[in-house]
């Protein structure tokens, strides 16, 4: 059976050498008791008070986790524009996909280039969400090495900034550009020569979910096992009991307290063993997209149309026989997925053309 979250907590970080873990833990839960927002308040209120706001990522299914519904609150409350990690070249393509919500080019320069970045679900949510809501989407990126690319981030929002002085924006970006470089690494992150730079005010939010598996109990969780999350919250770092862990905890390269909030929620996908069945149920669909793809010659996104439709067609399949036995749940329930299946069936031929 898996130990509660905060006994997990306490065991790791009594073996990086901290003795105090349970009195930490509970200041830790005091803390975000008493500072804590959720996500959407957190983001209506950052985006007036602030010219940019860098939310962090993972570039996972996990750590995209309440993309597109922060950028639709964002655009709600002022938010013009969101900069994306995705190279400068593309820009025609997203402008394109602005123009006629056609995802099918997106998915060439994602999978060529940034694959895993929009050939995943929430990013395109996410894009879709901007579009809709009527903001700009400006690629900022650069395929070259690290201090080549966040310097050119930085840059290619400042140049937006410089010629929209009035814009409000998002970035979306891997959480390792925005946040200041450890002592190893001789370069700036994009978020510190935009706080540098940008004089309308900028913020970061860092992400920490729990993720326990089979292989390991990541340090970068931490924050999120000690707040023993069952839903979704952001805290300030300014004050908090996070600066009180020694540094072999806190220094970690890929979360710490070098955010301005910390983003702390529960694996979306569940407990430990739904996400090792979610874990076994992505992998063949893996397997499906990439047989697809290859056998069929399509785009990914095209291959992940035809993966929806592959699905709502197994819970048509079920749901069958209690329709014909007169279920009306049921018959509702059948018909709503059928008219999932409808769209989906037009996306794929959008995407291909018409030709399969």
């Amino acid at each position: 059976m898996q130990q509660p979250n905060h006994q997990i907590a306490e065991r790791l970080l009594r073996q990086r050498g901290y003795d105090n873990s349970a009195e930490m833990i509970r200041s830790v839960q005091e803390f975000i008791t008493r500072y804590g927002q959720t996500p959407l308040q957190t983001m209506e209120r950052l985006v007036q008070e602030n010219q940019l706001v860098c939310l962090g990522e993972f570039h996972n299914y996990e750590g995209r986790y309440m993309h597109s519904e922060l950028i639709e609150v964002a655009a709600a409350h002022g938010a013009k524009v969101l900069f994306v990690e995705v190279y400068a070249d593309e820009q025609r393509t997203i402008d394109d996909f602005l123009q006629t919500g056609d995802f099918s080019r997106i998915a060439e320069f994602s999978e060529a280039k940034n694959a895993n970045l929009a050939f995943q679900r929430p990013y395109v949510k996410m894009l879709e969400t901007a579009r809709v809501s009527g903001m700009k989407i400006v690629a900022v990126d650069i395929n070259s090495d690290g201090a080549t690319r966040d310097k050119h981030m930085a840059e290619a929002i400042l140049n937006h900034f410089s010629d929209y002085p009035s814009d409000r924006g998002i970035f979306v970006a891997g959480q390792f550009h925005l946040m200041p470089r450890p002592f190893f690494v001789s370069t700036k992150s994009a978020s510190t020569w935009l706080k540098e730079t940008l004089t309308g005010g900028v913020v970061t939010i860092g992400r920490a979910y729990i993720n326990i598996n089979e292989q390991s109990e990541e340090l970068l969780n931490i924050w999120a096992l000690m707040a023993n999350a069952s839903q979704p919250v952001i805290v300030p770092t300014q004050n908090s009991p996070f600066f009180k862990l020694p540094s072999t905890v806190r220094d970690n390269p890929l979360i710490g307290s070098d955010f301005d909030y910390l983003f702390l929620y529960p694996h979306p996908m569940g407990e430990k063993v739904e996400a090792i069945e979610q874990n076994k149920v992505s992998q063949e669909q893996q397997r499906f997209l990439a047989v697809a793809t290859g056998s069929l010659q399509i785009s990914p996104f095209a291959a992940t149309e035809l993966l929806s439709i592959k699905n709502l067609m197994a819970q048509i399949d079920k749901l069958d026989p209690l329709v014909k036995q007169g279920d009306e749940a049921a018959r509702i329930e059948y018909e709503r997925l059928a008219a999932e299946v409808l769209e989906h069936s037009r996306r794929y031929q959008q995407m291909t053309g018409g030709e399969r």
